[in-house]
């Protein structure tokens, strides 16, 4: 089985998340001709894209396969029959078809298919559910992933796996209840045993559970009915798109301002993080510090929104069951206007009130690069102070160039320096990429002028893009720490800075492997002069790949640690590899460039002394311990459907996790009592780096609150990711990497590791 992350689209209105579905169109949908829309994005694509493709039969099969699964993405509504039908019908044409304007109408007509296969479902589910008999004690098994399953053979099958699917969904639900009524009442496991004497029946509402699943599957059933033929081309176009690599996309209309919001790291709205619920509303799970909806005060966490007036005309719109792109779209509206919002209060869910917000602009500052001050008295008893940056995205605002993260990481890093900081930590982990030019020009300041990056095109020409600046703004010690999901922009300034051997790489055993460069086109200039285009959507393509200045590529390959760390993201399948359709690593030339001398990084001497480290570090053998489970849990692909046996895995990991839990916090307990006399964190931010003292942190689990959120169901289990001041095993051995490079430098003997871990920050392994 492969766990890979999906294609998720996001939308921010306040909020989040985006979903698809044929109802009557709005007029200005209606207007839009998407069988034009369509060829002139298979034009774009072949002039445009890197790598050139021809139209076979065989190739216009794969699309349809991929549109279908676009469609149907585990594989559980449409019969093999139905996927034979198309295929004969139009898998060697789809795109001739679109050619000559007709294509989405097939795309179309299969989703029309679709709905009616998850109506029909929904009707037998719906009598499963309510009827259904559930006693889970067989040996039946469900597969995690259907990645590589078939359709259905026919309808007896689909039933089966249906049957299979609604019999987990209780059964999770059955364990969940448990969890809080048994669970609740004793530290100890729940007995295995009460699935077999029944007595588990005692402590489970299953009608409440049974209305739960059809509140589910009701709200699933919405969606798909309430699809219009935009949704329609969405899906469609994007399966096209990404026939030709993985980061070549189709947005429509209404994701172009997702996308622009992301990079640009600002939208308009009330400032609320959203949430569909199983019964039909919309529910504020976040509220954004010093945004609309907490200077309104008149929401609070776990409010449902039922209705929304857009414009406050005394026209309530009731969502219920909308979905949740929908919902944001009529929050959202331009700064200055006011929205009107039907809410039932968490506070007391028997009255309904209104209330109004005005919109304005909300800055998403959790995405906006922040930084740390960290004093710390080393095991030699010399303070060592350490810069650390963290760079969750490369963003840029490409229509005002107000927003810069070169320009936010130069600010941050003036006033770490100005305090005097003797090594520096930028922190790539989770950044997936951006914008290239801030790449480039980010590199720009640890480097003096030279070249950065090599771009090639589908003709074979090579740019090269360079840092303008002549002299480094910071030439001291540096590391940069990256994890599998550090991607593209993130790959390009990492790759760089260990080309020039002016930064030593830690982090996972490689960063995602994105070696391609996109560019985003508007259909609507490429539309006939009368068609109608104003929600014709935009073109993500791939136009370009980039190569390091040393003339390989992070295609596929990513950019490599010259220091590895055990990471939990080792026992997923994430990165390029992992994805459909990728373009194959190659090298290029290398580029002329003069380096810093590779002995002052001492790499082999320093990775030494981190494999020992690591070996007997105890969180770090907690991860080691995580990656061997998961990676079975992933082979495997499946789980029984038996009451007994997931109480007994379920006790087995209670008995794991409260061993954990008691051994950290005896050892957390040291290490916090010793990190009180030896370290001193400040914060860093745009927010503080202008005022005369830096504030101290001193909430290491949270930093600081930009955004209000809802507790999880799983609150209880954060203490064993609270680590003492902040120092996750990855922050804390990238402090001793550094520390050794001090010394080094300083041509000190470097202190035993067992030192180290011991008489400093105390976590050796048993």
């Amino acid at each position: 089985m492969r766990l890979r992350f999906p294609r998720i689209r996001t939308a921010i209105a306040c909020a989040l998340v985006a979903i698809t579905s044929l109802t009557a169109p709005s007029k200005a949908v209606a207007a839009t001709n998407y069988n034009e829309v369509g060829r002139q994005l298979l034009i774009m694509l072949r002039n445009m894209h890197f790598e050139k493709r021809q139209f076979t039969a065989d190739f216009q099969r794969e699309l349809l396969t991929s549109y279908l699964e676009f469609v149907d993405m585990n594989k559980l509504y449409f019969l093999q029959s139905d996927v034979d039908e198309f295929q004969r019908k139009y898998g060697g044409q789809i795109l001739v078809s679109l050619l000559k304007s007709e294509g989405v109408d097939a795309a179309a007509e299969i989703h029309e298919r679709f709905v009616k296969r998850v109506t029909e479902r929904n009707d037998k589910i719906t009598e499963l559910i309510k009827n259904g008999e559930f006693n889970f004690d067989g040996n039946e098994t469900i597969e995690l992933s259907r990645e590589d399953a078939d359709w259905p053979a026919d309808a007896a099958e689909a039933d089966a796996i249906w049957h299979k699917r609604i019999e987990e969904s209780m059964l999770e639900e059955v364990l969940r209840q448990l969890d809080q009524s048994v669970g609740k009442e004793s530290d100890d496991p729940i007995d295995p045993a009460i699935a077999e004497s029944g007595e588990w029946k005692e402590h489970v509402d299953l009608a409440d559970a049974r209305e739960k699943l059809l509140n589910r599957y009701r709200r699933i059933l919405e969606n798909v009915q309430d699809t219009n033929l935009e949704d329609v081309a969405d899906m469609f176009f994007s399966s096209i798109a990404g026939m030709y690599d993985p980061h070549s996309d189709y947005f429509s209309f209404s994701e172009e301002e997702q996308f622009r919001t992301s990079m640009e790291n600002k939208l308009t709205g009330i400032g609320a993080l959203l949430q569909s619920n199983d019964d039909g509303s919309t529910q504020i799970k976040g509220i954004v510090v010093g945004g609309p909806t907490d200077k309104a005060g008149a929401l609070e966490l776990d409010d449902k929104i039922i209705g929304v007036d857009h414009n406050n005309t005394g026209e309530m719109v009731d969502i219920t069951y909308m979905k949740i792109d929908k919902v944001v779209e009529l929050i959202r509206g331009d700064q200055g206007t006011t929205v009107r919002l039907k809410v039932i209060p968490a506070a007391d869910e028997t009255t309904i009130k209104e209330v109004t917000i005005v919109r304005d602009t909300v800055e998403l500052k959790d995405n906006l690069a922040t930084g740390e001050l960290i004093h710390w008295q080393g095991s030699d008893d010399k303070p060592i102070n350490v810069g650390w940056i963290t760079v969750p995205s490369f963003y840029r605002d490409f229509d005002n160039g107000t927003t810069s993260l070169t320009r936010d990481v130069h600010q941050i890093l003036k006033r770490q320096m100005a305090e005097g900081i003797d090594g520096l930590v930028i922190d790539l982990r989770g950044n997936g990429g951006g914008s290239l030019d801030e790449a480039v020009e980010m590199t720009g300041l640890f480097i003096p002028s030279g070249p950065v990056v090599q771009a090639k095109n589908t003709f074979g020409h090579v740019e090269v893009r360079r840092s303008s600046n002549r002299f480094p703004v910071y030439d001291g010690p540096l590391i940069v720490l990256t994890d599998k999901t550090s991607a593209s922009a993130s790959e390009i300034f990492a790759a760089a800075l260990q080309d020039y051997n002016r930064a030593l790489i830690v982090g996972d055993k490689s960063t995602f492997g994105k070696g391609t460069v996109q560019t985003v086109a508007p259909i609507k200039r490429a539309m006939p002069l009368l068609a109608h285009g104003d929600r014709a959507g935009t073109l993500k393509v791939t136009i370009q790949k980039f190569y390091r200045i040393a003339g390989g590529s992070t295609q596929l390959k990513g950019v490599e640690p010259d220091i590895v760390l055990p990471s939990r993201l080792d026992a997923l399948e994430i990165g390029e590899d992992a994805l459909t359709k990728p373009l194959p690593h190659d090298s290029i030339k290398p580029q002329t460039y003069k380096a810093y001398d590779p002995s002052s990084l001492a790499r082999d001497l320093l990775a030494k002394r981190s494999a020992e480290r690591i070996a007997a570090s105890q969180e770090f053998q907690y991860i080691v311990s995580d990656i061997d489970r998961l990676k079975s849990k992933v082979e495997e692909n499946e789980l029984v459907i038996n009451l007994r046996e997931r109480l007994e895995e379920k006790a087995e990991m209670k008995e794991l996790r409260d061993a954990r839990r008691a051994e950290q916090k005896a050892r957390f307990a040291q290490l916090r009592a010793h990190l009180e006399k030896s370290m001193v964190i400040k914060e860093v931010s745009l927010d503080t780096l202008k005022e005369d003292e830096l504030p101290v942190v001193t909430d290491f689990t949270t930093g600081t609150q930009t955004m209000r959120q809802s507790p999880t169901e799983d609150a209880d289990d954060a203490e064993k990711l609270e680590y003492p001041f902040g120092l996750s095993p990855a922050k804390r051995e990238a402090l001793f990497i550094l520390s050794d490079i001090l010394k080094l430098g300083q041509k000190q003997e470097l202190p035993p590791v067992t030192a180290q871990l011991t008489a400093h920050i105390v976590d050796k392994a048993n």
